[in-house]
């Protein structure tokens, strides 16, 4: 399992891997539900008061609130990859 850094640092490198391969930037994410777990492990140095949200309320809170400026939507199967759209 990753750290919620380790996660975080790994979906904006994806995001910024898919927008160079596509020629546009993804507007929504589709998140795995264990990776969702991983960034629920981050601080607030991380994701700021997103993280408070996200402890009291569970990790719905990405797909109400969204995660850098995207919407997010979690991919509750277990063999779920990270994607955009």
């Amino acid at each position: 399992m990753a750290t919620g850094r380790e996660a975080l640092d790994n979906l904006i490198q994806s995001a910024a891997d898919w927008a160079n391969t596509n020629d546009k930037d993804p507007k929504v994410i589709l998140l795995p539900m264990l990776m969702a777990y991983d960034l629920a492990k981050c601080r607030r140095d991380d994701l700021g008061d997103l993280s408070r949200k996200v402890m009291k309320k569970g990790i719905g809170v990405f797909e109400k609130d969204g995660l850098l400026g995207l919407k997010v939507r979690i991919i509750r199967k277990n063999d779920a990859v990270l994607d955009f759209q």
